[in-house]
């Protein structure tokens, strides 16, 4: 004879719900990003409620809201150890696996990319000979290495960055935007998305193979400056599917390609952006700076 669970599952409205068990009430959300839980009462309550949420998602858990630090809004936080990115209390984020406070405020990916009047950011073969670069754009695209303590790139991209920008400065005829981008390349930790290269005797490299939604929104999550790409429009393309990229500097060459590689890339909704800021140089050259507003 089969036992009736202890417990219900009630839907609300849209992907909003509750849980009751014993008297108690549990909030839950599942949005497209994650599962969102608000209250855990007891680990008893919350791992029912986790297994629940299981078979109905298969998102990851996102967010855990304390709304009280009472025994029964609190208890059950041990339930989601190692299994939540987050808790929200009332004095601020939670790690949940050491209950310390941890940085309230997430890190920016920062696209920096150019790109021609038609979209795309390279030519059939990856050509980039339209490009135009000049001392004003490197000025004006200095304020961005400025707030970065992280450079992203794909595997080519950073491979032909690897094999330049190491000894640019040492150069003879080495100008300012080499001395100034090469400190700056030696100096900060690079991120690698790609499935074959060898990570393991990289100097301050990190090579990222999967769970590639996962391991980002850590780096995120992590005290730092800012995560900046250049280029790197595979990489790019993957980080727009999951809608990790904060901002947009764009640079909109005054040339028409027709074809080659586009610069948007895997996204399955609408993203909205605002605009934050523009310049136009005397090259022709437009410099965009978007924020996604998400």
């Amino acid at each position: 004879m089969l036992t009736e669970n202890p417990w219900k599952m009630k839907p609300l409205r849209g992907d909003i719900g509750i849980f009751t068990e014993k008297g108690g009430t549990i909030a839950y959300l599942l949005s497209k990003k994650g599962i969102v839980v608000v209250d855990a009462e007891y680990p008893e309550q919350a791992g029912h409620l986790i297994g629940e949420l299981k078979k109905q998602s298969d998102k990851p858990f996102e967010l855990l809201i304390n709304t009280h630090h009472h025994d029964d809004h609190t208890s059950g936080n041990i339930a989601f150890k190692g299994l939540v990115q987050h808790v929200a209390a009332a004095d601020g984020l939670i790690d949940v696996l050491s209950n310390k406070k941890i940085n309230t405020k997430m890190r920016k990916i920062i696209l920096t990319m150019h790109v021609s009047l038609d979209g795309f950011v390279g030519g059939p073969n990856g050509e980039m000979d339209w490009i135009h670069v000049d001392e004003a754009i490197f000025e004006y695209s200095g304020k961005m290495t400025d707030e970065a303590d992280t450079a992203l790139y794909g595997r080519v991209t950073w491979e032909m960055m690897d094999s330049y920008w190491p000894t640019a400065a040492d150069q003879p005829t080495a100008g300012k935007h080499d001395i100034e981008h090469s400190r700056w390349y030696n100096s900060v930790g690079k991120i690698v998305l790609s499935r074959t290269l060898q990570g393991s005797n990289l100097n301050n490299v990190s090579v990222i193979s999967d769970n590639i939604e996962e391991e980002i929104k850590k780096l995120k999550a992590q005290t730092g400056k800012n995560i900046q790409i250049f280029g790197s429009p595979s990489a790019s393309h993957v980080l727009m599917q999951y809608n990790l990229i904060d901002e947009y500097w764009l640079f909109v060459n005054p040339v028409v390609l027709g074809q080659g590689i586009p610069l948007f890339g895997g996204i399955k909704e609408r993203v909205g952006l605002t605009l934050v800021g523009s310049k136009a140089f005397d090259s022709g050259v437009v410099g965009l700076h978007y924020k996604s507003t998400r």
